[in-house]
């Protein structure tokens, strides 16, 4: 409860008292015969009347002080102008101790109140009893101070408890207050990132512990000074200026990563979050920034930046199509021979795999890579294709599970190896081994291959119209069977 509602509070309450006891007094005035009293009574009822009518149809509104003190002096005029002891007019002196405080503070308000009140007394007690009004009983005006005091009293009594009760909202409120203050500057202390906040001249009025680990500055060094003198490298300044009068305009998306150097010189990479601060206008006075020192991310985003090209190159090199496949059978990525094989995709990341590579509308039957994501392990499997205006060609096609936490497959790495042309020579070879073998079987020559031990290999079957021996025979044989000494040294040499 502030002044404003406690003045309102008393105004009314004396206005209420006014307008019920003046309405007694001059309705008890107008039946003894006491017309010009009633009518004073009654006009001041009525206009007390008015004045809480008022009160009640605007109940935000506050009593200024300048319509409390015409109010009471209004009162006082009476009070003089009735010869000192007018009744509705010692009302309202007796109350004015409730209003002092108000004007006068709590202290030096009570004083004046008691005063007054002595005065009030005195004046009831020393004066006459006999109103200056003519037809006024004796006893009328000792009746109406009485009863006019111990109102007041119980009045005051009411206003003091309100004020204790007030005064103890406030020290709660303040303690309130200070524990919060307390609580926000404990977590500002402790915040792992720098807290700064700047005036509207750009210069540093808070700089939390956050600011001084990461600039070098302690809070005594950094205070009252610009950042293009401590912490923004020369480059840096004109963006930063930028920035600055935008957050001036009231922009709250006025952020930054930029440039900034330490006290030991260093150039480290900061990222700056920036809130305009705002008085009760809506006019900016300053800036509240958050920042944090991304150097060490930046340089480790970098390397994986790095890696990431240099990995990818070395897939792009590799001559065998690679594929990284997921759990659906989307194609996560692919080299460039992938690429270069199914160039007549537009693209192949998000395909289905069997869709891209082979054409077809449901995945293979003897697809190894969902035995792979099925069982964990490593599966091969070998396929011929065909494709218009060229031969058939055979693929080798090996899946490698790679494996999360738990054990599941949660992803593929497909290996394609081109084997065309190896399947191609190994047929080549056969075809070759089985004209020779038709050769030799039908020569009238006997023809033999034997090791580095001179041990036969090979002996065509004309050995036995030769020698008589069978070429089963002779198949773990030397050479010394069927060869005298000298013809085995000959051949030797």
């Amino acid at each position: 409860m502030n002044d404003s509602s406690m003045r309102r509070r008393v105004f009314l309450g004396a206005v209420g008292l006014a307008a019920v006891v003046t309405l007694i007094f001059g309705i008890d005035a107008v039946e003894k015969g006491l017309f010009i009293l009633g009518i004073f009574d009654l006009s001041v009822s009525v206009m007390s009347l008015g004045i809480l009518l008022w009160a009640y149809r605007k109940p935000d509104s506050v009593v200024p002080r300048r319509i409390f003190v015409a109010v009471m002096s209004s009162f006082f005029v009476y009070l003089f102008a009735s010869g000192g002891h007018g009744g509705t007019g010692l009302l309202f002196l007796l109350l004015l101790p409730l209003a002092t405080p108000l004007f006068l503070g709590w202290r030096h308000g009570v004083a004046v109140s008691l005063a007054t009140l002595l005065v009030c007394v005195v004046l009831a007690i020393a004066g006459s009893t006999t109103s200056p009004l003519p037809g006024i009983p004796e006893d009328t005006l000792l009746a109406r101070v009485a009863a006019i005091y111990v109102v007041s009293l119980v009045l005051s009594s009411l206003y003091d408890s309100g004020m204790q009760r007030a005064q103890g909202e406030v020290k709660a409120s303040e303690e309130e207050t200070r524990r919060l203050n307390e609580q926000l500057s404990l977590q500002v202390d402790r915040m792992p990132i720098g807290l700064i906040v700047w005036d509207a001249d750009f210069r540093v009025q808070n700089w939390n512990p956050g600011a001084a680990a990461i600039f070098g500055f302690t809070e005594k060094e950094a205070k009252g000074q610009h950042p293009c003198d401590i912490i923004v490298p020369e480059e840096a300044q004109p963006p930063v200026n930028d920035i600055w009068h935008s957050l001036l305009q009231g922009d709250e998306t006025a952020h930054s990563i930029n440039e900034n150097t330490t006290k030991d010189g260093r150039i480290i990479t900061c990222s700056w979050t920036n809130t305009p601060l705002r008085d009760n206008g809506g006019g900016v006075f300053g800036v509240l920034s958050m920042v944090e020192d991304i150097t060490e991310l930046k340089e480790a985003k970098e390397e994986v930046r790095s890696s990431g090209r240099f990995l990818r190159a070395v897939l792009d090199s590799i001559q065998d199509g690679i594929s990284v496949i997921d759990k659906d059978l989307n194609i996560v990525s692919s080299n460039r021979t992938m690429e270069t094989w199914h160039s007549d995709m537009p693209w192949l990341a998000g395909r289905k795999c069997y869709q891209a590579y082979h054409g077809r509308s449901e995945p293979c039957e003897s697809c190894p890579g969902m035995r792979a994501l099925r069982t964990g392990k490593p599966e091969s499997e070998e396929f011929s294709v065909f494709s218009e205006g060229e031969e058939e060609r055979y693929l080798e096609v090996y899946a490698f599970p790679m494996l999360d936490d738990s054990g599941d497959a949660t992803v593929i790495i497909e290996l394609v190896r081109d084997v065309t042309a190896q399947r191609q020579s190994q047929a080549a070879l056969r075809n070759s081994e089985e004209r020779y073998r038709l050769l030799s079987e039908n020569a009238s020559d006997i023809i033999w291959t034997t090791d580095m031990d001179l041990k036969f290999t090979y002996i065509s079957p004309s050995v036995e119209r030769g020698f008589g021996y069978s070429p089963e025979e002779l198949e773990s044989c030397a050479l010394d069977v069927i060869l005298t000494p000298a013809a085995l040294e000959q051949a030797m040499q």
